[in-house]
């Protein structure tokens, strides 16, 4: 599985073709490393679908320099449409027996690919998941998985992952899937967490799933990313990303697996916009009234669900009781403490575990 030749043609082997899609937009500080670690891939039977998605910094220039120089890469230039059309773009287009996606800004371990497929096919899987590492600016943290070997999940325990996602995460990008389980399946256009409810939908429909301990790629936590945008879009479609999942599963035949994880995750995404709600415009508060008679009623559902939910802190459940209230009064209060806790609490803490 040696990469001996950058140059040798895909077409040469009779080993499985992996289709590495990267959608791509201004990221030209970042991009370089991104495409080394692709080309670094101590398995070499790839493809390379980088999509341009209407780049203006220079970055489609440096994925023609790539593709002049290795032909297993293939540049694609398109009007800018979002990232969950550049990977459908590249889904269309892939040929490989399995499919991986890497974000522009992130970069992979050079035997992530080689690894991923053979945990794929010597355990006949349909997707394998590796760990992911956290990159800050200043710091590095690896995920912390409890699991120290791998892990096979089939059957009820497959299911419960779709579900909770706790181990396999929701990244797309952590994963290598067979091509076959996207006949049917392509990322949802305009949102900024597409990955959502994409990913547990492809593993309802795998037999197997395989998870690797070894932490084999980098993602770039940059605050200036759309997934660390705090703005009333991006917390709506956070919500909603969870929510329409929800809906789809509770009233499924996974509905007797443990729901812990998932109502804490749309709990603590209606937590945001329920502390920001009093600070939108008066335009997207209208827009986004749909949005908070959901939350309610989830709420008013789950209310003992998430008091004793074993995911969330005892802070989070004090507030649980606000998001009862669609007041005026309740959203400024909320609005208020959030702002004065943030300007109490201390510069460098990345994290507050009582308001977003």
């Amino acid at each position: 599985m040696k990469n001996n030749f950058i140059n040798s043609s895909v077409e040469e082997s009779d080993e499985p073709l992996i289709s590495v899609i990267v959608p791509i937009f201004n990221v030209k500080p970042y991009l370089r490393e991104c495409l080394d670690s692709i080309r670094a891939q101590t398995y070499s039977n790839i493809e390379v679908l980088a999509v341009d998605d209407g780049s203006t910094d220079g970055s489609g220039e440096i994925c023609e320099e790539y593709a002049r120089e290795d032909n297993r890469f293939h540049v694609f230039h398109t009007v800018n449409n979002g990232l969950s059309a550049a990977r459908n773009f590249g889904l269309d287009r892939a040929k490989g027996d399995f499919i991986a996606f890497l974000d522009s800004d992130d970069y992979m371990e050079g035997q992530m690919l080689e690894k991923l497929l053979a945990a794929c096919l010597n355990n006949i899987a349909d997707i394998a998941v590796c760990n992911i590492c956290n990159c800050w600016v200043n710091c590095v943290s690896p995920d912390v998985i409890q699991e120290s070997s791998t892990v096979v999940f089939e059957d009820e325990k497959r299911l419960q992952q779709a579900v909770s996602m706790k181990i396999v995460k929701n990244a797309a990008w952590n994963k290598l899937y067979r091509a076959g389980l996207f006949s049917e399946i392509r990322f949802p256009r305009g949102k900024m967490y597409e990955d959502i409810p994409t990913v547990y939908k492809l593993l309802l429909l795998s037999e197997r799933v395989v998870w690797l301990p070894e932490t084999l790629i980098h993602y770039r936590m940059r605050i200036s990313s759309i997934s660390h945008l705090n703005n009333a879009e991006r917390m709506v479609d956070h919500w909603n990303a969870y929510y329409t999942k929800y809906l789809n599963l509770i009233d499924s035949d996974l509905k007797s697996c443990d729901f812990t994880e998932l109502i804490a995750n749309c709990f603590l995404t209606a937590k945001q916009i329920w502390f920001s709600y009093y600070g939108f415009s008066q335009e997207k508060k209208n827009r986004y009234f749909i949005a908070i008679n959901d939350i309610c009623l989830f709420v008013r559902k789950h209310f003992s669900a998430i008091i004793c939910n074993r995911e969330l802190s005892f802070k989070m459940k004090l507030i649980s009781p606000f998001l009862l209230f669609k007041c005026k009064f309740v959203f400024w209060y909320l609005q208020k403490s959030k702002a004065v806790v943030n300007k109490i609490k201390p510069v460098d803490n990345n994290i507050c575990l009582f308001f977003p």
